[in-house]
Parts: C-alpha cells; structure tokens; sequence
C-alpha cells in the first residue's frame, strides 16, 4: 500500500509543478502586459508666449508597419492670450505639419479646436524583420499667428501619449528650427512581452523540428515500425504549425519574416520531410508485401 502511494505521489508532484508554473506564467504575461500602458511624455516649447500658446495632446491610435505609418490623433487646447475662455480661439491660427498627405489647417477664431488625425512615415525598419523590427518616425509642427509684422509662430507644448500595446517608443524632442518647427523623433520597437512570446513560441517551433527529425532518423533506420498513425503524426505537424504560427502576438499579415526564416520554415520543412519519408516506406513496404502474395 504505502509503495502504491509512493508511485502515485511522484505523478502528482509532477502535475503541481507545471500548474504552479503555468500559473506563474500567466500572472507574469498580465502584468508586463498592464506595465506597457505608462504615464505620458510631456515635451514643452520654448519661445515667447505674450501672444499665447497651444497645449497638444498626441496620442497613438495605429501602427501598420506594412504600410510603413504611425497614425496619431492630435487634441489642442489654446492657452494664455489664444484662449478667449472654455477653450475657444481668440484669433486665428494656422496648423503646419511634416505628415503624410497634410494640408495647412486654419483653426477658426470663436470656435473650439476639433482633434485632427495625422499620419507619419515610418522610416528606417522593415516588417520582415518581425519580432525584431525597429523603426523611426517624426513629428514636426508649426503653429502661426497673424501679426503686423507678418507670420509670427507660437509655442505649442505637446504631450505624447505612447501607451500602445504590442510596441515600445523611445521619445526624443526635437528644438524648435529657425523657422519655428519643433515636435519630436519616436524610436520604435516591438515590446518586451510581444518579443518574449515571440520567441517563446520560435522555441516551440525549434523543438517541434527536433521531434520531427528524431522521428525522421528512426523511421529511416528501421527503429520503429511505420504504419498510418505514424504519417498521420507528422502530416498532423505539417498542418498544424501552419495555424500556429497565426498566434505570434502582433504579427504583420504578412508570409517570410525573420521569425520564419528562423524557426517556423524550418519545424515545416521538417514535418514534410517526415511525410515524405514515412510515405516512402510505408508504400514500399505495403508493395514488397503485395509482391509476395
């Protein structure tokens, strides 16, 4: 009785040590999740502010590294002599921006400023590279005035909200050029828990390959017998790492990236290998055995 328990207890042991793992797991992936959403990056202008300033609150609404653009949505609040009270203009003022298809806006006097979307290039980063693709992007802007002496630009402080899940920004501020553009340059990169899945998930794929191989040896030395459920296992494989690798987490829609190139061409390579050489042997075997009848 008490060797019965001893065999039964090791099994459970077992099975409390993944749970307690797979457990640990999850509590890690939801906090580093949580943890990609931070507080946002404040980047004040310099410049004179007699005439009054803006405040512009920018904010991450997509990343399509396929398209190669960063679409960001822009909030205003004027400020000082620029606010006639509830956030509305007291006198005209005229929007520049280095964006992709961005014309000059006039934002009207006596009217409260309505967020604008705008689209930058991302520069510098291919999404082949995925999960290790980088890019860089940048967002200069200019506000004018209408003064006696002509076009007068203004500060415009701006807030850059970059929480977004799935990427990571490294935000530098960009000073204000002689013809008043200021804004800032973001540096972009896939986040820490998109990578470490990512690569959690190559590991798989590395050792479903090993298995495939190892099997792939002992089928071709003649160690196990090859029958239907043999080439049932690795066509199931080759199926089957197809739909996994869709659960790469911000994976771009597209085929032959660097994740791949490294691990999933290769757990399919291998799995049609075994296919093929399991074919090979299981009909040669059932045309030896007709032979002989």
């Amino acid at each position: 009785m008490s060797s019965f328990s001893a065999t039964a207890r090791k099994p459970f042991r077992l099975f409390t040590w993944i749970f307690a793992a797979v457990v640990l797991a999850v509590l890690a992936v939801i906090v580093f999740y949580h943890r990609e959403l931070h507080p946002p990056t404040h980047l004040p202008a310099a410049g004179s502010r007699e005439r009054g300033w803006l405040e512009a609150h920018v904010s991450v609404l997509a990343v399509t590294p396929e398209h190669e653009e960063l679409r960001l949505r822009m909030s205003f609040t004027p400020r000082g002599a620029l606010d006639r009270g509830a956030g509305v203009l007291s006198r005209v003022v005229r929007l520049h921006a280095d964006a992709v298809g961005w014309d000059e806006v006039d934002l009207a006097e006596g009217r409260r400023i309505f967020p604008h979307d705008i689209t930058l290039d991302l520069t510098d980063g291919e999404p082949v590279d995925y999960p290790f693709d980088r890019y860089v992007a940048e967002l200069d802007l200019l506000a004018e005035i209408d003064d006696e002496d002509g076009k007068r630009p203004i500060p415009v402080d701006l807030t850059f909200d970059d929480s977004h899940h799935g990427f990571r920004f490294r935000t530098h501020p960009l000073p204000a050029d002689d013809h008043g553009y200021g804004g800032f340059k973001v540096e972009l990169e896939r986040s820490g828990l998109v990578l470490g899945l990512a690569i959690f998930l190559m590991m798989l794929a590395w050792g479903v390959s090993y298995v495939s191989l190892r099997l792939l040896s002992l089928v071709l030395e003649g160690s196990i017998d090859v029958n239907l459920d043999m080439f049932v296992a690795f066509t199931g494989l080759l199926v089957g790492m197809y739909f996994f690798r869709s659960v790469l987490p911000e994976l771009p829609p597209i085929s032959g990236t660097l994740a791949d190139f490294l691990a999933f061409l290769w757990a399919e390579i291998t799995a049609a290998l075994g296919t093929v050489a399991v074919g090979v042997v299981w009909t040669r075997r059932e045309s030896r055995n007709e032979s002989q009848k």
